[in-house]
Order: C-alpha cells, then structure tokens, then sequence
C-alpha cells in the first residue's frame, strides 16, 4: 500500500503544480474583477489543498509522524464548510453548521484533521445525493467540548452527521478497511473517507469510532 500511496501523489505533483501557477496567473489578471478573482483565487486555494492532500500520502506511505501545532476545529469546520458549499446547494441539500462558541484549540495536524472533515463532508453529500429524496437532506457539522469527568480531562468533539440511509450494521468491521468502499465504481476508492479519517485521528493520538444505530454516511 505504501508504495501505491507513493507513486500516486508523485503522479498527482506536476498536474498540480501547473493549476496552482496557471490559477495564480488567473487571480491576477482578474485583478479589478473581485467576482471572477475570487473564483480563481479559489481553484487555487482548493489545489494547493490537494497538494497538502498529496504530501499527506507520502507520509502515510513514509509513516511520517504528523506536525503538530495549536489549532481551532471549528475553523477547520468552516474552511471545509465554504468550499463544499456550492457542491450541497446544488444537490439540494442543506449544510447546517452548530459549532460551539469559545472550543479551546487542540494540539493537532491542522491538515490531516482538515481532510478528515473534508472527506466526512464529501461522503455525506454523495451518500445523500444517490439517495431517494424523502424529506428533507441535512447534513449537520456540529463541535463541543464534552463535560469534566472525574477519569480524565474534557475532550473537544467534531460531528458530521446526515439523514442519509446510514451503513449497513453488517460493513460496520470494514469501514475502517483501506480500499473498502460502498459506491460505484470510479467514484469511491476507499482511501478517502473512514480508513484515512482513521489514520489522521489515530496519528494525533485521539480515536475514531462509529455511533450506533448504523453511522449517517457511506464509506
């Protein structure tokens, strides 16, 4: 697998070199036209995003130990937020944002945790848009801290959560699987949802687990 990783995200550099520079040229000859610069300024936003996605591959592939810095989740969660928004507006379905006022920042990997809510977003959004439109599609991205117990310190939380058909309790053991996915083929890998959340989580020494009755999203 770590070879895979690794000659995938050497594929992937030079692509996204060249739409991060020609993205850049683009911002600046928009330069008087704010609603066109900021498209731009966008794709390059969102490539160089995919470039941080790369590295992180390589240092799955390499085990590399993760950089950690003070961060704030519910910045992570709006950045997520914004850039899938348009995706869910045009699927119909809404993105409702509860995140707490005043969440302590965290000690963590602001990217790895960033792709984590970015994927969970993304499987939501396709796991709701492949399903029959009953009522009303909601994808909810909610942050807390939990209340002081008398074992351990509180612990700061991040929830997606939607109203789609959830997993099936039977795939529950393979979620976590690399490779393992429910969708179709040419749309799901299996490296990007749960089995990466796991990785990220678990390298920045948290957990990952699943919520009962059958998890609100497709692998």
């Amino acid at each position: 697998m770590g070879s895979l990783l690794a000659g995938v995200a050497h594929e992937l550099n030079n692509p996204l070199a060249i739409v991060m520079g020609r993205a850049s040229l683009l911002e600046e000859k928009c330069e008087g036209t704010p609603e066109l610069q900021g498209d731009a300024r966008r794709i390059r936003e969102a490539a160089e995003r995919c470039g941080r996605i790369v590295r992180t591959f390589l240092n799955m592939a390499r085990a590399k130990p993760a950089e950690r810095r003070n961060v704030q989740l519910n910045d992570l969660a709006r950045a997520a937020a914004d850039m899938l928004a348009y995706t869910f507006r045009s699927h119909g379905i809404e993105l409702q944002l509860e995140l707490a006022a005043d969440l302590p920042e965290v000690s963590a990997d602001a990217d790895q945790i960033g792709q984590v809510v970015l994927n969970l977003l993304v499987n939501a959004q396709q796991a709701l848009a492949s399903a029959p439109a009953e009522g009303v599609r909601r994808v909810k991205l909610a942050s807390g801290i939990e209340a002081r117990r008398s074992n351990r310190e509180p612990r700061v939380w991040l929830r997606v959560a939607d109203s789609g058909p959830g997993v099936p309790p039977a795939l529950h053991e393979k979620i976590f699987e690399p490779f393992f996915t429910t969708k179709p083929e040419g749309i799901g890998t299996g490296l990007g949802g749960p089995s990466r959340a796991r990785w990220c989580v678990i390298t920045a020494a948290s957990s990952a687990w699943r919520s009962a009755p059958p998890a609100r999203s497709s692998a």
